[in-house]
């Protein structure tokens, strides 16, 4: 964006302020009248009083110039008064435009745009354009009124000599007009190298632990001095830049002001003009100058400001995931269903997550829509949630088209509870009042109640007024995720919708929950998002996603005897059990019989490994299990939690393959061999994995040679055939897959 451009687009935000916009028009046209008549004051005083001798025309000047002086004062602190009233109304106006707006925008803006670089428009980029505003009136719309006003004067006092100063505006123009598109270019780099400075420290704060564990502080010292090296030369540039654009302005201005003098001074010698004119023209023209290069700076201001406002003006551009029809209707109290027909979602031209998806909820069912990762099960729960508007087909409520009712009137009616529930850093009581904010004590109680949460609030040092902390850090995930269930039954919603709503609970407390969701849920349509199967078996029945598609439909009886996706991914869950309190995990001799490496052992070896060999180990989200490049000498079963399958890229950016969930496992290859893991594991949840060491491994294979000769042989047989994701998942139907080229996580 240029800056002749922002400086248009800016003004439209004045638009909504006219009566103060023309106070202050008026208040500059006095003040700049007035500054115009000075010199012509001293063309009266010279050539009407000096050298004729006559007093009275300096006192009636004067007198003049005194009253002037009064009008163009007060008109001054009025118009100063007025402005900064205005602008800084202007930047609250886009403030608070830019936070509204950004609430409306799809989850896929913030997927793609880091919190450091949000953070950056509304901070630096937003600071710019203050700026621009602070000076705007003295710096702009004067010295443009000024040129207007002192063109005029000079051609009063001598039109020849006026034609010349015309000269000021190409001296004046040619510099910018050269140096501009570089400088406003440079100031984009600017801003997009400060905004990734701020999204490394961010990413360098959230992820502490993970530098401190691993001692990578070096490292990250390293690359961010390279990120602001860069800067450094990108700023160099622009501020060479800059310098050159005012330089080259004012040399201009300086020799048109020689060539005046010259010309003036010729035209006095040879009686062509009067000494009072001269003097009168030449202050005239000097101020023509001096407004001139306050422009020029003006604009090398707008230069460097203008790339701020063009990413903002960037957010402002994105379209609100859910618009509303102009004509949305108010939707009435649900009280028949959902209807989902023929639903394609489709974000990119080349990737369709949901395709012609078709079924229906009936009103008072609990329903869960489960799958492999990337099935598209979160996809069409947000869908019905109406977090987007798909590309085809349609959500029906009731019979109203979800796009043909008010959005207020369908989340009035509805609820969700999600993985990781927001708790903001205020009291208790203020973060359940978010559910509806003019419940009264009453009715925070009771849902807190339903929650099974109210004794424990109680329980705490000031009870509802107890602050959460930040994000809800003086509580525990299940206080959490209660808290958050009662912030949703405040609501008295006939639709809740469960997204991964205790995938990152301990296993007791996902219990206790989902008993607790249980009881709640009757004479309510739930709807829930789960990969842990055991948390469905009870529902009224389950929708079963894969690639995009709605494959399997039936209650878990139903389904485990179709034998079908549902059936792989329960025989794939079942077995693995894990402790109330998530610090033992155990696998059946029947499981483990399921991994094909291990189907060689006979049951007591089985017996063996699952008793004695089998270690568990916790650990918390984000974390690295395994990093591509180091050598493993441990296998790997999730015994629950979610993981990322990460791949190095070129750049040193992570690509995902896969994402494993419960009974998915990895690092096969490293019971046999000491070789590099071929990919990182990154925890997206707190994890509880099954391990087993290479060494114990081969000292149960030791005792036993005829399975080790079974086991390599049949490892030989499938390192020659075409590729297979043996050491991911071993199903024909998985929770992810990744590329025919992309190889699995050793």
């Amino acid at each position: 964006m240029g800056p002749f451009t922002y400086a248009r687009r800016l003004t439209h935000w004045f638009k909504s302020h006219p009566r103060a916009v023309a106070l202050v028009l008026v208040g500059l046209i006095v003040e700049v009248v007035f500054e115009a008549y000075i010199p012509v004051a001293f063309e009266h005083i010279i050539d009407g009083a000096i050298i004729p001798r006559n007093p009275a025309v300096f006192t009636h000047t004067m007198i003049i110039l005194g009253i002037g002086l009064v009008i163009a004062t007060g008109a001054g602190l009025l118009i100063d008064f007025t402005y900064s009233k205005l602008a800084t109304q202007v930047v609250a106006d886009i403030r608070v435009r830019l936070f509204t707006h950004l609430q409306g925008l799809s989850a896929s803006f913030f997927q793609q745009h880091p919190a450091g670089d949000i953070n950056a428009r509304y901070s630096t980029d937003l600071s710019a354009v203050e700026h621009t505003l602070e000076t705007w009136m003295h710096s702009g719309w004067k010295p443009l009124l000024e040129l207007a006003a002192y063109n005029i004067v000079l051609f009063i006092i001598d039109w020849r000599l006026a034609l010349v100063a015309q000269l000021f505006w190409p001296m004046a123009l040619l510099g910018p007009r050269f140096f501009a598109p570089r400088a406003t270019a440079a100031a984009t780099d600017l801003k997009k190298g400060e905004s990734g400075i701020l999204s490394a420290v961010d990413e360098a704060t959230g992820g502490r632990q993970v530098v401190r564990a691993f001692g990578l502080e070096r490292t990250m010292t390293e690359r961010f001095t390279t990120k602001v090296l860069g800067l450094t030369r990108v700023a160099r540039r622009g501020a060479l830049l800059s310098s050159l654009l005012d330089r080259s302005s004012g040399t201009g201005i300086i020799l048109v002001e020689f060539l005046i003098i010259g010309a003036g001074t010729y035209m006095v010698l040879h009686d062509r003009m009067t000494v009072g004119q001269l003097v009168a023209f030449d202050t005239v023209a000097s101020c023509l100058a001096l407004a001139m290069l306050r422009l020029a700076q003006y604009f090398t201001e707008l230069i460097h400001c203008a790339p701020g406002f063009a990413r903002i003006e960037e957010i402002f551009a994105q379209k609100s995931a859910v618009p509303e029809a102009p004509d949305a209707i108010e939707l009435p109290p649900i009280t028949r269903g959902i209807e989902v027909r023929d639903l394609v979602f489709t974000p990119e031209p080349d990737r369709r997550i949901l395709d012609g998806v078709t079924l229906a909820i009936r009103h008072g069912e609990s329903v869960a829509f489960v799958g492999p990762s990337g099935s598209g099960k979160s996809t069409i729960l947000n869908a019905i949630m109406r977090s987007f508007d798909p590309n085809g087909g349609a959500v029906r409520i009731d019979g109203h088209d979800l796009r043909s009712v008010t959005v207020a009137s369908f989340i009035r009616q509805s609820a969700v509870v999600f993985q990781e529930s927001f708790l903001y850093n205020t009291s208790i009581r203020e973060n359940l009042r978010l559910g509806r904010l003019g419940a009264t004590d009453e009715e925070v109680e009771a849902a807190c109640r339903d929650a099974e949460i109210h004794d424990i609030i109680l329980a705490l040092p000031k009870g509802y007024d107890s602050p959460v902390g930040e994000r809800g850090a003086l509580l525990s995930g299940g206080q959490r995720q209660r808290l958050a269930i009662a912030r949703a039954l405040l609501r008295n919603p006939r639709i809740l919708f469960l997204d991964e709503a205790t995938s990152a609970l301990d296993p007791g407390t996902e219990i206790a929950i989902n008993e607790t969701l249980a009881r709640l849920s009757k004479g309510r349509t739930v709807m829930a998002v789960t990969h842990r199967l055991a948390s469905v078996t009870k529902l009224d029945r389950i929708f079963v996603m894969n690639k995009g598609r709605l494959a399997e439909s039936g209650t878990h009886a139903e389904l485990i005897a179709q034998g079908g996706i549902y059936a792989g991914l329960w025989k794939k869950q079942e077995g693995i059990h894990t402790s109330d309190d998530g610090t033992r995990a155990d696998i059946s001799v029947e499981r483990l019989k399921q991994f094909s490496l291990l189907s060689q052992l006979d049951d007591p070896m089985l017996r063996e490994l699952s008793i004695s060999q089998f270690v568990t180990e916790n650990v918390p989200a984000d974390r690295d299990v395994v990093i591509e490049g180091d050598h493993g000498d441990k296998f790997f079963i999730i015994a629950r939690g979610r993981v990322d399958v990460l791949k190095r890229q070129s750049d040193g950016s992570q690509r995902r393959l896969a994402v494993l969930e419960d009974g998915d496992n990895f690092g096969e290859l490293a019971l046999l061999r000491d070789t590099p893991r071929n990919a990182t594991i990154r925890t997206l949840v707190p994890c509880i994995f099954l391990t087993l060491q290479r060494n114990h491994f081969q000292n149960l294979l030791d005792a036993s040679p005829s399975v080790r000769a079974a086991i390599l042989s049949q490892e030989s047989a499938r390192s020659s055939t075409p590729f297979t994701n043996h050491s991911m998942a071993p199903f024909p139907v998985r929770s992810a897959r990744p590329g025919p080229s992309e190889p699995s996580p050793k």
